[in-house]
């Protein structure tokens, strides 16, 4: 019984960050859309998932 509720657990916080995960595409997208500050927010998101990333850097830099 406890090994099928770790399952269960485990398969739910999966699919819960997998919703939530964010991309530079994403970022890319809301800064098309004029949406300036939704794509500042998911990209200073990425760089500090991800300080090696010099490409989420440079967008960041021209926005």
């Amino acid at each position: 019984m406890m090994n099928k509720a770790v399952k269960i657990t485990l398969g739910l916080i999966l699919v819960g960050s997998a919703v939530f995960a964010q991309s530079l595409a994403d970022a890319r997208k809301a800064i098309d859309a004029e949406q300036y500050q939704k794509g500042k927010a998911i990209l200073n998101t990425l760089t500090s998932a991800d300080p090696t990333n010099a490409e989420n850097f440079f967008f960041l830099g021209n926005l």
